[in-house]
């Protein structure tokens, strides 16, 4: 393959990665490779009419998991895409699109209270926040990311 056919996969690969990452992340609802809750909860609200002890068992199911690893293995194809892309090209500028992804992940890590524990965002701020991070890599990979025929 020539370096242009590689790139121009890299790039696709790198793009539909990304938004099987942002897909996932809101699906699993943040970061962690937990995802949803199980195990023992403290309270579980009453909503099948049955009396409830003080503490609940909420089972595991293996898929809830699957999908915070799904957000783990997406997000690495983004970045080796992008150092992919900065291998091929090496422009000062593909510097930048592997390390714009990092600042998208820390936005959407701070909406999601993964980097302060004690911040619990509104629906609304967690949805500013994801859209903020998807607008900031998507302006970069259109409008400023160095390609294959561009002399910069």
């Amino acid at each position: 393959m020539s370096n242009s056919q590689v790139f121009s996969a890299a790039r696709i690969t790198g793009n539909a990665a990304w938004w099987v990452f942002v897909i996932a992340v809101l699906v699993n609802r943040g970061l962690s490779p937990q995802g949803w809750d199980f195990g023992w909860t403290a309270y579980t609200p009453l909503t099948d009419g049955m009396p409830r002890h003080y503490a609940d068992y909420v089972p595991f199911d293996p898929t809830v998991q699957m999908v915070g690893v799904v957000v783990f293995i997406a997000f690495v194809i983004v970045v080796i895409s992008a150092v992919v892309e900065l291998l091929i090209i090496r422009r000062w500028r593909a510097v930048v699109t592997v390390l714009i992804p990092f600042v998208s992940l820390g936005l959407i890590a701070y909406a999601f209270g993964d980097l302060d524990r004690t911040i619990m965002w509104s629906p609304t701020a967690v949805l500013v926040f994801v859209l903020a991070a998807v607008t900031i890599r998507q302006f970069w990979m259109r409008r400023f990311a160095p390609t294959m025929g561009d002399g910069s």
